[in-house]
């Protein structure tokens, strides 16, 4: 049965190699739906998201994984978000003459950054290769990390799924185990024969056994995903607030009322002057 809205890990036994497979199909869905956005962007936001959320796998604390692009060219901005390893979110920001015939990104950056709920944030940049984003992630661990990884993404119009291998670090928890090249070199080339349609459509007990039937396997139990927007009715609470009680009296009596949009999610909130009270903890006449 066909594996939906989940990330799963999986480890080569006896060998220093780790692996994560990643399906987001309803998250996915909940994403472009968002916006309007041309279906070369929509496939690219799949990618993004799947990346995103395949990576964060490798994450040992809580907090956002996010992936970002900005660029001169039809995309200004493209971000992807995993939180907690659970939650997923995504943007893009594009030319109103959007031409899917043209490239999407030109003279872009793509940045890496670790949020953890508690300490200081972490980026890195990674190459930017609109044509191949999986080489560019795999680039970006072994030129910076030193670490062996290899990447597969497929997106269609329902699914967006993200394959990785990699190479543990090696630590006083798995010292016992090898990454010798050879093995990783073997389990590398049969990662290598890996097809779109099986990653998005077969479950991965089935795409593990196609690949690696050979090896020594283990899968661990999958995480679900789901879209989930950081917006929320209290943080525009606290925007409204921030701007002082005169000034947003003075809004709403010149507008008719307060309004904020998320981005994101597309979310509309509205404060109207009876709200106000409440926000800035008036007494009761």
């Amino acid at each position: 049965m066909k594996n939906l809205d989940q990330s799963q890990k999986f480890i080569f036994d006896n060998s220093a190699i780790r692996g994560q497979v990643v399906h987001l199909n309803q998250a996915y869905q909940d994403v472009i739906s968002k916006h309007n956005y041309p279906d070369k962007i929509k496939h690219c936001l799949g990618q993004f998201l799947a990346s995103v959320t395949a990576l964060s796998s490798t994450l040992k604390f809580e907090g956002s994984l996010i992936l970002q692009a900005r660029s001169e060219g039809q995309v200004t901005l493209m971000m992807a978000e995993c939180k907690n390893q659970e939650f997923v979110r995504a943007i893009c920001h594009f030319n109103d003459n959007f031409d899917e015939d043209e490239p999407l990104f030109k003279n872009g950056t793509l940045a890496l950054t670790l949020e953890p709920l508690s300490g200081k944030s972490y980026q890195s940049l990674i190459v930017l290769n609109e044509n191949n984003i999986a080489a560019g992630i795999e680039d970006y661990y072994y030129q910076s990390e030193q670490i062996k990884t290899r990447f597969h993404l497929s997106v269609n119009n329902t699914q967006a799924s993200a394959m990785m291998i990699q190479a543990m670090p090696l630590s006083a928890d798995n010292s016992s185990l090898t990454i010798e090249d050879e093995t990783y070199n073997r389990v590398s080339h049969l990662f290598s024969t890996l097809k779109d349609d099986e990653l998005l459509s077969l479950s991965n007990q089935e795409i593990l056994y196609r690949l690696f039937h050979e090896e020594e396997v283990r899968t661990f139990e999958a995480q679900p995903l789901s879209f989930k927007c950081g917006c929320s009715r209290e943080r525009c609470e606290n925007a409204v607030l921030n701007l002082g009680y005169e000034d947003a009296k003075a809004l709403i009596q010149e507008q008719g009322k307060i309004s904020i949009d998320c981005q994101m999610c597309n979310q509309h909130y509205s404060f109207k002057d009876s709200d106000l009270s409440t926000i800035f903890e008036l007494p009761i006449n």
